[in-house]
């Protein structure tokens, strides 16, 4: 009587079916979205930079590449990191 769920977390304060273009004005997700663009674009030039003596060389990434809908499993992951308190440092 009287008790509450002590899982219960607050009320969401934001629409769950906004859309992605909606989405990725919110300013964490801006900044994740910059941190993942990052991180493909270092892993790219590495692949570049492996690939290129062997007369392999990469065309360039378009930019729908690095689209939260293509990405979204790793923003998933780069969000959990966030909200688990692992610095930006350590997350690349």
């Amino acid at each position: 009587m009287g008790k509450t769920d002590p899982m219960a977390g607050p009320a969401l304060s934001f629409d769950p079916f906004v859309s992605y273009n909606q989405m990725q004005t919110i300013p964490p997700v801006m900044a994740l979205m910059e941190e993942m663009r990052s991180g493909i674009s270092t892993y790219l030039g590495a692949a570049g930079t492996i690939l290129r003596p062997g007369g392999v060389n990469l065309k360039p990434a378009p930019d729908d590449y690095f689209s939260m809908e293509k990405n979204f499993f790793s923003m998933l992951f780069l969000y959990s990191f966030h909200r688990a308190g692992i610095s930006r440092s350590h997350r690349r």
